[in-house]
């Protein structure tokens, strides 16, 4: 039997067709400024490096909150450590910052469809590639980078391979779910490791990860085995080691907490350097010759800490080469005699400006670094300020105070005026906000408990919200207020509720968007309801629960619409005591105003 020329050619075929499928793979690293930054806001030269690409400025910013920013006659610049680049896709911010700003590439294919959408592209590829700005500044919201790879002698290709974050965050002693690693199912046999196992261990076969109990900032990394069709290859993502909130609360807006241990202070912080306790002074922002003044510490909070009253020096502290520096308004502090008790002020960080810390039972040994015996940072009571000394225990000690660090949220009141509020935590009320508790509900509402501007809330108090249509954001605090131990509000978990024995009622207009504000049925009987989680809801008895709702005009101007009221005929007492009818100076009480019932408050 004849073979057919083509029959005998097809495993050929295959097998080409199987090469060429495997002969190349691409890339893609996308950079966002939100998750991919060095962390620097100053323009200058910089680069960040996303695995296998290395994107740097000649003098931008590429550590913006959403932005990257290449300045004008300056280049943005690829490089790839492993295979070629093919494309670059840029997607810019606005017009003002256009990228048409970009010129031509002296190689490959580069244009600029509009402001914000610009391309370069070469089917051959680079190892690096510029790109050269002629204008105004570039911004930029991301950028896409295609690298294509050629397969090695086996045919094998690098394989597309990724975690589904390139960052991520951690909090000490919380649950941490690590990144989802994308890779071809061919490849199975995968080796995970940690940069630091001090700050996260990392099981080297699942890639599940322990937080360690130090802030920081390490990489994980993914290698994987050749398979028949892929090569070796690595992927790795950051993970930023953060502080509980419980571990940095303070309970006050601009306040400051005693710092008692090292390890839990962190690059950025914001500190104030104390002496003694109160009543006591604080290193404040004037230099001498050869120290410090000071000033006296004034605001203490009744957890303790400070509240920034007078002209304290606050220090940003920051983490160069494993000691501390600390950088205020006049520059950074360092120890600047061999021959003198001498504290100064320089613009530069060097060895003299370098300090180790170390704490105990709140007081802080700070040893400046470099060559001078006089190093360490004390108050001298002989020049009153703070200055440096030879000896680690002369003088009086030293105590660092840390900026409070308060999480925050947001509520919004929308054009009725009014808005309901439930959370778990303690917050400070916004200016411009009202919160009521409800103590009764007859006829009208009866407000319990009223906290204005500025006061705290306690956790778990489901309250009314009054203001002025708008978003406002407030303060998590952790002052251990008490929730008033009255109130027919109840706080909305988003699921359905009933309960034998209440009607509920929601905030809401009563008929359409033109009705009256106010507390009112969410069903037709009003013996369940369902709102959002976070919100409150008012349960009255049914025994005494009106079937016609709570208007909140009546509820919060009752009393000052019987005040404005030219004749009111009758007034007494609860126990029916007849009262002259003058409303505006009755006591705060429980009154029949005309028939009905008044609270005055």
């Amino acid at each position: 039997m004849k073979v057919n020329f083509l029959t005998r050619l097809l495993p050929f075929l295959l097998l080409m067709c199987s090469m060429m499928l495997h002969a190349q793979t691409e890339q893609t690293v996308v950079f966002i400024p939100a998750d991919d930054n060095n962390g620097i806001t100053t323009a200058g030269p910089c680069s960040i490096e996303k695995a296998p690409l290395t994107m740097s400025t000649t003098f931008g910013v590429l550590g913006y909150d959403d932005t990257y920013a290449v300045y004008n006659y300056n280049s943005l610049s690829f490089t790839t450590a492993e295979g070629k680049i093919t494309q670059i896709e840029l997607e810019g911010y606005d017009k003002k910052h256009s990228l048409k700003a970009f010129k031509t590439a002296s190689m490959g294919s580069f244009t600029s469809q509009d402001d914000m959408q610009a391309t370069w592209s070469d089917s051959k590829g680079f190892e690096s590639v510029t790109l050269d700005v002629e204008g105004n500044v570039v911004w930029l919201t991301s950028v896409t980078v295609t690298i294509s790879h050629e397969a090695d002698d086996d045919g094998r290709v690098i394989p597309e391979l990724s975690f589904s974050k390139s960052t991520t965050t951690a909090i000490i002693g919380e649950t941490f779910t690590p990144p989802t690693l994308n890779k071809p199912d061919e490849i199975t046999d995968v080796l995970y490791s940690s940069s630091d196992e001090i700050l996260a261990t990392v099981d080297k076969s699942s890639g599940n990860v322990t937080i360690g109990n130090s802030t920081g900032t390490v990489t994980i990394t993914a290698t994987t085995e050749a398979t028949e069709h892929y090569q070796a290859a690595t992927a790795s993502y950051t993970i930023k080691i953060k502080k509980p909130a419980a571990m940095v609360y303070g309970n006050y807006p601009n306040s400051y907490m005693l710092v008692t241990d090292e390890e839990s202070l962190s690059d950025g912080d914001e500190i104030i350097f104390v002496h003694r306790d109160k009543p006591g002074q604080t290193m404040n922002s004037t230099q001498q010759e050869r120290y410090r003044d000071d000033t006296v510490l004034e605001g203490y909070n009744a957890d303790g800490s400070i509240i920034h009253k007078n002209d304290y020096a606050v220090f940003t502290i920051e983490h160069v080469d494993d000691y501390w520096c600390f950088h205020d308004k006049l520059g950074y502090l360092y120890a600047s005699s061999n021959k003198q008790n001498a504290l100064g002020t320089k613009t530069a960080i060097d060895d003299n400006a370098k300090a180790q810390i170390t704490i105990t039972d709140g007081k802080a040994k700070v040893r400046f670094m470099g060559d001078n015996s006089y190093r360490y940072l004390r108050y001298s009571n002989s020049m009153e300020g703070f200055t440096c000394t030879a000896d680690a225990e002369k003088n009086e000690p030293v105590m660092i105070y840390r900026k409070a660090e308060l999480r925050s949220d947001e509520l919004t009141i929308d054009n009725t005026g009014y808005s309901t509020l439930f959370t778990n935590h303690e917050i400070l009320i916004p200016s411009g906000i009202t919160a009521y508790t409800v103590n009764n509900a007859t006829e009208h509402l009866v407000f319990g408990d009223k906290y204005k501007a500025y006061s705290i809330l306690p956790a778990n108090t489901p309250v009314l919200l009054k203001g002025k249509e708008g978003t406002y954001a407030y303060y998590i605090t952790n002052t251990g207020a008490v929730k008033p131990s009255q109130n027919m509000l109840r706080g909305s978990t988003g699921e359905r509720v009933s309960d034998d024995g209440f009607l509920f009622y929601k905030l809401s207009t009563k008929n359409g968007d033109n009705g009256t504000i106010g507390f009112y049925f969410d069903t037709a009987n009003g013996k369940s309801l369902k709102i959002d989680s976070g919100k409150a809801y008012l349960a009255v008895p049914q025994s005494m629960a009106s079937p016609d709702g709570y208007a909140l005009n009546e509820a919060t101007t009752g009393i000052a619409t019987t005040e404005s009221q030219a004749i009111t005929k009758h007034i007494y007492t609860i126990d029916g005591q007849s009262i002259k009818p003058n409303v505006k100076k009755l006591r705060n009480g429980l009154y029949i105003v005309n028939g009905k019932k008044v609270v005055k408050r």
